[in-house]
């Protein structure tokens, strides 16, 4: 690979990471046409668990594969205005 290719030689992101903002938009989406007050990603070993609360009770509404979490975190942190880089102290943001 001669330097010019290697310079602009991006791996490919994986599937997931690609749909991560379609992923998040429609989650959000659906969570407003459904009068959720919050939502809530609960990781779990296999999944991230998606729940809204409507009318003051968590529901489970989706689960997605592990892979996304972070990008998903990504995602909401930006969404949000919040430092994507900083994982060390809380941080609160609204959408």
């Amino acid at each position: 690979m001669s330097a010019q290719t290697h310079r602009n030689h991006h791996p490919k992101a994986s599937p997931e990471a690609q749909d991560v903002v379609g992923i998040v938009d429609e989650l959000l989406k659906k969570a407003v046409a459904a009068g959720a007050s919050d939502i809530h990603f609960e990781p779990t070993g296999s999944d991230l668990k998606v729940k809204y609360r409507l009318d003051g009770v968590l529901n489970a509404v989706e689960s997605l594969p592990a892979a996304v979490a972070d990008n998903m975190i990504a995602r909401l942190k930006v969404l949000g205005g919040l430092l994507t880089y900083r994982n060390d102290v809380p941080q609160e943001g609204r959408l």
